[in-house]
């Protein structure tokens, strides 16, 4: 859920900061993950006006404009948006600005001709171009005429504000409301919540009305229908667009905005239908029959079953309960009559519905959810009050208000002394009803060892005593509460599946040979220069010290390659002359703005580096570290860890390696990292003059599959039958490719795939290559026969033959 400071603002006098107010929210047990603002890293942006329009000589699409931003004289400004016009007032980059990604504008000539400044779209201000309502999608932002010239645009458009991002637990639903986030903000600063306005002007009307009919009360506990007759269409009002899109939502129209609004302001959905297109003018709450089809409003067909929940005229649906309207009674520009919905769906229902059509909207998420049942009134009367208000709307009164069974009060009793031993505490019992009476619990029952509090409406969450007993521990303080050692009985501990892997790799890395070693998290600013990685790299992104020990140790990796170079590097000057180590640690990245809580994106990294050669076995014999000593290390690694799907693919356009001597390395379809000769120009950076092999692998998706235990498998007693297989193929056809291929064609009876000679020369045409495999069959069952192994062979050629193989005669 995404809240926005400014909008908080409205309903509670706020004067700490975002971050102040993040900490608080977050330590009363709202998590507030992250704020993002709007306006960082611009300025210079001022509202003006377009004095002159006219087409610039030997363009077609550029416009050459006179903008006055009020004081000074006309400043000349060229212009390629079609829909700048003269007279409007507009956002204005002067020269000086900065924009999002520091784009700072300068005075500049396009097509020779002086242009001072920028006329600035939606987009260029920094809002995400799925958040941009549909009029500025493709060209600039026309203000309304009553824009004041030369102030602040950011702060015109709302756009200077803060927006905290809840990570809420399912618990607490309520939150998925502005108005209750503000509720939660009173409360926490002891200062009073201001009411919604929600006055209008009902009228009676004096024409026939919709008739609502429930003939599935068990899954629509309660529904209002609010005729507003006579709208208009239209745009907007600015603090609402700006709202909407801080909440993660594009504005679409007054009369669509309207019912978006006040689901984020109240947390109950609305949903809206075009009065005309409702047929017998009658509603309907029924179940669906199986086969049934509705059009939803995002144009797809749906096929309905008979545990769904419908929204019906006389002839046929126009609504999937809780989750999304139909097509056919969708608001329209020339909508003049509109027949509104707030209704209180069954929850567990919406949330079946939900999953089965595949359709998760903001509105079934809060149904499934569950909403406020005294709450679905309020939010229709807010509505109506907008639509008054901002949509000339005629509100007809009194509403279509079909509740069955009204909902009782809950009323949870409380003991002091229960809640002070369950928490370790000794709060005083005042205290205690201070904190629920600031969350607006109203008293009932009060009693020396004891109170009686009804629960609002909106903290559905809260039915037992337990509940109440965490509404006084996260107000009085979390941290407050003293820590104490455990008692009873203990369950034995245990390496959990990810520390099991971490194990089981280090051993087999130190099995093959190989030495752990473990360096910094800090490494130079200058890591990526000698790296030489590309420009655009977003691992060039880092995290800055605020106080490093030294220049190099200023910011945090985002590779273990540099450190492992490093490492290298110190043996080779203390005259070790093999080295092979690895090292196992995290890589950090920023993802959004870390001022706040936000914190960095950590990530398990593998880093592997070979330098000279194995050491000499007993018979004096000495390898020289190459690709396949490595690849072969990785291959075991994966054998030993029971993980299947490994492959390896080509990697030439990576600077840091190799362009001839590195692979890809992806586990079935998901990619791990790269493995391969350090490029030599890297090399040179780190003081080596040899040959470096490295391997750097992201073990994050490995902790999702978890370690197998190795099984013993019983050895056929049969003897396996001997195929070979030379082939002519494009000579860019890669090995893994024709392996899977052969595999994909043959049957079981396929053990082994052994590539013995790969020849490219005079005795093949140019541009193909001579592959020669060994292929081993072998069945635990029986001994295989010729034909049986023939057929294998057979269907084999079939397919390589559908990679542009031959057989080589």
């Amino acid at each position: 859920m995404l809240v926005s400071y400014n909008w908080l603002k409205e309903y509670v006098d706020i004067s700490e900061s975002p971050e102040v107010l993040a900490e608080m929210i977050t330590r009363a047990g709202v998590e507030i993950g992250g704020i993002s603002y709007p306006a960082q890293g611009i300025s210079g942006v001022v509202v003006a006006e377009v004095l002159t329009c006219e087409p610039l000589a030997d363009s077609d699409h550029l416009n050459l404009c006179q903008v006055s931003t009020g004081s000074g004289a006309p400043l000349q400004v060229v212009c390629g948006a079609p829909n700048v016009a003269a007279g409007q007032k507009v956002c204005f980059a002067q020269v000086g600005a900065v924009l999002p990604g520091n784009f700072k504008i300068k005075k500049a000539k396009l097509r020779g001709v002086d242009s001072n400044g920028m006329i600035c779209s939606m987009q260029e201000l920094g809002v995400d171009d799925a958040l941009v309502a549909p009029a500025d999608k493709d060209g600039i932002r026309v203000l309304p005429a009553d824009a004041p010239l030369g102030e602040d645009a950011l702060a015109y458009l709302g756009l200077n504000d803060a927006i905290f991002d809840l990570d809420l637990t399912p618990n607490r639903s309520d939150c998925l409301s502005v108005y209750n986030v503000a509720r939660e903000v009173g409360a926490l600063l002891e200062r009073p919540v201001r009411p919604l306005d929600v006055a209008f002007s009902g009228q009676a009307a004096s024409d026939e009305g919709i008739q609502v009919t429930l003939e599935a009360p068990e899954l629509c506990h309660r529904y209002i229908g609010t005729r507003l007759l006579g709208v208009k269409a239209g745009r907007s009002p600015l603090w609402m667009e700006q709202r909407l899109q801080a909440a993660g939502m594009r504005p679409l129209g007054v009369l669509v905005d309207i019912t978006n609004y006040v689901m984020l302001e109240t947390g109950q959905p609305l949903h809206a239908f075009d009065e005309k297109d409702i047929a017998g003018r009658e509603i309907i709450v029924r179940r669906a029959k199986d086969g049934e089809h509705i059009v939803s409003l995002d144009d797809v067909d749906r096929e309905l079953t008979n545990d769904m929940l419908l929204i019906c005229d006389r002839d046929r649906a126009v609504g999937i309960a809780g989750v999304m309207g139909g097509e056919n009674t969708e608001i329209k520009d020339d909508t003049e009559n509109i027949f509104l919905e707030s209704a209180y769906f069954e929850p567990r229902n919406v949330r079946r519905t939900a999953q089965k059509l595949g359709l998760r909207t903001e509105a079934s998420i809060r149904n499934e959810k569950g909403v406020s049942i005294k709450g679905v009134e309020l939010a229709a009367q807010r509505a109506a009050a907008l639509f008054e208000r901002l949509a000339g709307a005629q509100v007809i009164a009194p509403a279509q208000d079909v509740y069955p069974v009204e909902q009782p009060d809950t009323i949870v009793p409380l003991r002091f002394a229960r809640a002070n031993a369950l928490l370790g505490t000794d709060i005083p019992p005042e205290t205690m009803v201070s904190y629920l009476t600031r969350l607006q619990f109203d008293l009932v029952e009060e009693g020396e060892e004891g109170i009686q509090v009804r629960v609002p409406d909106w903290r559905m969450d809260v039915t037992i005593e337990e509940d109440l007993i965490e509404e006084i521990a996260r107000f009085y303080g979390y941290d407050e509460i003293p820590a104490t050692l455990p008692y009873g009985s203990t369950n034995p501990g245990g390496l959990t599946e990810k520390q099991r892997l971490q194990e089981a790799l280090g051993r087999h890395l130190v099995a093959a040979g190989l030495h752990e070693v473990l360096t910094y998290s800090f490494v130079a600013e200058d890591f990526a220069d000698k790296l030489h990685m590309d420009p655009a790299d977003q691992r060039r992104e880092v995290i800055a010290i605020d106080n490093p020990l030294s220049a190099q140790l200023a910011v945090m990796r985002t590779s273990l390659v540099h450190s492992i170079l490093e490492a290298v590097q110190v043996n080779r000057s203390h005259q070790v002359a093999d080295v092979a180590i690895f090292e196992r640690a995290k890589t950090y990245r920023a993802e959004g703005d870390l001022t706040g809580r936000q914190l960095a994106t950590e990530e398990d990294h593998l880093v592997i580096a070979l330098d000279g050669g194995s050491n000499r076995d007993w018979l004096g014999s000495r390898q020289a570290y190459d690709f396949f000593y490595l690849k072969g290390i990785i291959e075991q690694l994966f054998t030993r860890l029971d993980l299947a799907g490994l492959r390896w693919e080509a990697c030439t356009d990576d600077p840091t390696w190799h362009p001839g001597r590195t692979a890809r390395v992806y586990l079935n379809d998901t990619l791990l990292g790269l493995v391969g000769q350090v490029h030599p120009l890297v090399c040179q950076n780190y003081d080596l003059s040899e040959a470096v092999y490295c391997a750097e692998l992201n073990l994050e998706p490995l902790y999702t599959l978890g370690v197998e235990t190795p099984k013993a498998e019983t050895p056929s007693r049969y003897p396996a039958v001997m195929r070979d297989l030379a082939l002519v193929v494009p000579a860019d056809l890669s090995h893994a490719d024709i392996s899977r291929t052969i595999r994909a064609a043959a049957s079981s009876d396929l053990r082994d795939i052994v590539l013995f000679d790969r020849y490219t020369g005079d005795q093949v045409a140019d541009g193909m290559a001579s592959m020669a495999y060994s292929l081993a069959f072998q069945n635990k069952e029986q001994t295989l026969t010729d034909d049986r192994v023939e057929k294998d062979m057979a269907a084999i050629l079939a397919a390589c033959k559908d990679l542009g193989a031959t057989i080589r005669e």
